[in-house]
């Protein structure tokens, strides 16, 4: 019976004066340089593109301490006594901060994301407080600080958020956002040039004669781009 099992359709000679890939590429890679020209891109034109530049934040995420739930804010050494009931004063949302003064004896119904109010430094959640009217009876053992996110927590003002370099993220687009930026510094996009050779080749579309073949590295080589 015929063995029809699949062989090598070449021989394997011993190597004689070859270049290794690898050889190849370290080559090529010495005869390069890292493009220096630049130029600005609106942030929304960013994505894939190559920082110029490190990216320093003018800013500091949060730019002010704000309430991590929604609760009532309270000033910490009205937490030292047993039987904690304090007086509602006022309401803090995101965007519309409480702009009095709390004193002791007093506190603020605050949502998630709100400016701590001044005089306030802990947040107790809202599941940990009896409502009756504006006074506000707090239950359970707390500490001063708790549920407050500090200013700078995230993002210090002068810090490098992103380096020279870096391929820009959708990722990185929300975090540039967050900072004010509307337009970056991106490096110049490289040039590539390429072709297929072979007296066989086609192009798509174009009739096949005996012994041609259609050109489909270039498309391959296109897309890796």
């Amino acid at each position: 019976m015929t063995d029809f099992t699949p062989q090598p359709s070449c021989a394997t000679p011993e190597p004689v004066n070859t270049l290794r890939v690898e050889d190849a590429r370290e080559k090529i890679l010495q005869q390069i340089s890292a493009i220096s020209c630049w130029r600005k891109v609106a942030l929304r034109d960013a994505l894939g593109q190559v920082l110029h530049e490190d990216v320093i934040s003018p800013l500091s995420v949060p730019p002010h301490a704000n309430s991590a739930m929604d609760g009532y804010a309270v000033r910490g050494e009205d937490l030292k006594h047993q039987l904690i009931s304090l007086k509602r004063v006022g309401s803090a949302f995101a965007g519309k901060p409480f702009d009095k003064t709390v004193h002791t004896g007093e506190c603020v119904r605050i949502m998630t994301g709100a400016m701590m109010p001044e005089g306030c430094d802990t947040v107790i959640m809202q599941e940990q407080a009896e409502v009756n009217n504006d006074l506000i009876t707090l239950h359970g053992e707390h500490h001063s600080g708790e549920n407050v996110r500090l200013a700078g927590e995230d993002i210090q003002t002068g810090a490098v958020v992103l380096t020279a370099g870096r391929r820009i993220t959708s990722a990185d687009l929300g975090l540039l956002a967050s900072l004010g930026f509307a337009e970056l510094k991106v490096r110049r996009r490289i040039r590539v040039a390429f072709f297929s050779t072979g007296d066989e080749l086609r192009s798509l579309g174009e009739t096949l004669n005996p012994g041609d073949i259609y050109d489909s590295n270039r498309y391959t080589l296109h897309a890796m781009l």
